[in-house]
C-alpha cells in the first residue's frame, strides 16, 4: 500500500484529493494536515510514502520546508499541489528536491497518476505547469545527446504505436485515457511508456516534453 498524506490549509481540498486516491485500492490517505510544522511532525512519525504539499502554508513556504522533510523521511516522495503556477514556483519546487508538481485544478484528472510516477522514481509534471516552463535551448538542456540529428534519429526508432503514445504523453494525458483511445491496456501503456524513456535517453516526463517541443511534436507554450 502507498500511503499519503495531504498537508493543505483547505478542508474542502483536503476532502477532495482524499476522494480522488480512495478510487485506488492501492493508496491509503493518512489525517491530512494543515501546517508546515505539522507536516514535519507527522512525517518524522509515521514515515508516509507520498506527500501531497500546498506551496502557500499558513506558517510559512511548502517549497522552503522541502529539505527539511527530506532530512527527516529521504524515501518520501513529495508532490507540490498548488494553484500557484509560474516559472519561478515550479523550477524552485523542483530544484529543492520536489518529486512532482500538479496544478489543483488539474488534480483531479493527474493525482493518482502522479503519485504512482514518483513511487516509480519518476519525475511528474502536470500540463498547466509545464506551460510555466521555458521551451529547451540547445545551449542549457543537457539531456543525454538529444539535440539535433540525433534526437530525430531516436524519436524514429519509436514504433508507430509508441509514437502514438508519446504524442498523448506530452499532452498531458492520462495513462487511463491513452489506453482508452488506443484500444489497449493500462499496463500496455506503462510497457510503451518504458520502451519510450529508454529509446530517447530521458529519464522523466519534464524530459520528454523537452525533447517533444525541440523536435516539433507539440507547442512549447
Amino acid at each position: 500500500m502507498i500511503r499519503v498524506v495531504i498537508c493543505d490549509d483547505h478542508p474542502v481540498l483536503c476532502d477532495g484529493l482524499t476522494s480522488v486516491l480512495s478510487q485506488d485500492p492501492g493508496i491509503v490517505v493518512l489525517d491530512p494536515v494543515s501546517t508546515g510544522s505539522a507536516a514535519l511532525e507527522l512525517v518524522a512519525r509515521d514515515r508516509p510514502n507520498v506527500l501531497l504539499l500546498d506551496v502557500s502554508l499558513p506558517d510559512g513556504s511548502g517549497i522552503d520546508l522541502i529539505p527539511r522533510l527530506q532530512r527527516l523521511a529521504p524515501t518520501m516522495r513529495i508532490i507540490i499541489v498548488t494553484a500557484h503556477l509560474s516559472r519561478g514556483l515550479v523550477e524552485s519546487a523542483f530544484s529543492a528536491g520536489a518529486d512532482g508538481y500538479l496544478s489543483k485544478e488539474s488534480a483531479g484528472l493527474y493525482l493518482i497518476e502522479a503519485v504512482h510516477a514518483v513511487m516509480r522514481g519518476e519525475r511528474f509534471c502536470g500540463p498547466k505547469a509545464m506551460q510555466h516552463l521555458d521551451p529547451p535551448n540547445d545551449s542549457e538542456d543537457h539531456t543525454s545527446d538529444n539535440t539535433g540529428d540525433q534526437a530525430i534519429a531516436r524519436y524514429s526508432s519509436l514504433s508507430l504505436r509508441e509514437q502514438q503514445v508519446l504524442r498523448l504523453l506530452v499532452t498531458g494525458t492520462p495513462s487511463s485515457d491513452i489506453a482508452r483511445a488506443l484500444s489497449i491496456s493500462r499496463k500496455t501503456v506503462d510497457v510503451h511508456r518504458s520502451n519510450i524513456y529508454r529509446k530517447l535517453g530521458v529519464d522523466n516526463p519534464l524530459q520528454v516534453w523537452r525533447l517533444a517541443v525541440r523536435l516539433g511534436i507539440t507547442e512549447d507554450r
